[in-house]
């Protein structure tokens, strides 16, 4: 089926949550969803394997096969403005982490920031050497602050 992921915000609404993550995968439509609570993935998951209908009736051939979650991954972002404009400061993000090994499960962009999921063992290593890459542990000394 084309436009697999279209069916996406109608399960959305039938679930009441907010998705952090959205992206599809070529091949065999591969979907990968970030929601902010446990429970919002369970939601999502239990209404996934509901009888899909789409506007107009019908579920066009789509059907999941599988369901993964895993709430393990936390997410890591670059803030600011200018993000969109200034490519090299994702580029950046993305070699500081590689790096140190760190693997990037998924990305998200908009006008403002970069986000990533990673392991949630890998997060404070990853905000670390961001922190550092960017120059903001410095900052930090100079003001005696503590990292908020």
């Amino acid at each position: 089926m084309n436009g697999g992921i279209a069916i996406v915000p109608h399960m959305i609404i039938a679930a009441h949550l907010y998705v952090g993550y959205l992206s599809q995968q070529s091949g065999v439509y591969d979907i990968l969803f970030g929601v902010d609570e446990m429970w919002g993935a369970f939601s999502l998951c239990t209404n996934l394997y509901d009888p899909i209908v789409l506007p107009g009736g019908g579920n066009h051939g789509f059907s999941f096969d599988d369901i993964h979650t895993d709430d393990s991954v936390a997410k890591v972002s670059i803030v600011g403005v200018g993000i969109r404009s200034n490519p090299e400061l994702a580029a950046k993000m993305f070699a500081t982490l590689a790096g140190r090994g760190i693997n990037l499960l998924a990305v998200s962009a908009s006008e403002i920031k970069v986000s990533v999921l990673v392991k949630e063992d890998e997060m404070e290593l990853a905000v670390r050497v961001l922190h550092s890459a960017f120059g903001l542990d410095a900052a930090r000394e100079l003001s005696g602050g503590e990292a908020a």
